[in-house]
């Protein structure tokens, strides 16, 4: 109804996954709620990882060659 075709969205709507839990209990209804209709929710974003900031630079001067 509020337009919400993700989990973010759906979140700054809402409120929902901002309990004590952050969403751990709710998070796979807010998104197969927010999943269009008949597609299975997605799965959880990737997990990241940190970068050194020594790599950023090594990465930015080997283009500029």
């Amino acid at each position: 109804e509020l337009g919400a075709d993700d989990g973010r969205t759906a979140k700054l709507l809402t409120r929902a996954g901002m309990g004590w839990c952050q969403g751990r209990t709710c998070g796979f209804a807010v998104r197969a709620l927010a999943a269009p209709d008949g597609e299975a929710p997605p799965d959880r974003r990737p997990l990241a990882c940190p970068v050194p900031l020594a790599t950023l630079a090594r990465a930015a001067r080997s283009e500029d060659v």
